[in-house]
């Protein structure tokens, strides 16, 4: 996978962060494999919307 900070403008990393935040402050039985995926899958999102249509390949 290429690089995330070159797909992503810091804007959209800033608010993927704050809503991972915000949460696992919502959420008191979150684990951490459970926010990892959640984040992942906003990456991936943000990625695609951005116009990088090649995340998650060779997967």
């Amino acid at each position: 996978m290429d690089n995330i900070s070159l797909k992503l403008t810091q804007q959209q990393l800033r608010e993927i962060a704050i809503r991972a935040y915000k949460k696992g402050q919502a959420t008191a039985n979150l684990e951490a494999k459970d926010l990892v995926k959640e984040l992942r899958e906003q990456i991936l999102s943000a990625i695609r919307e951005s116009g990088g249509g090649e995340a998650g390949r060779g997967q």
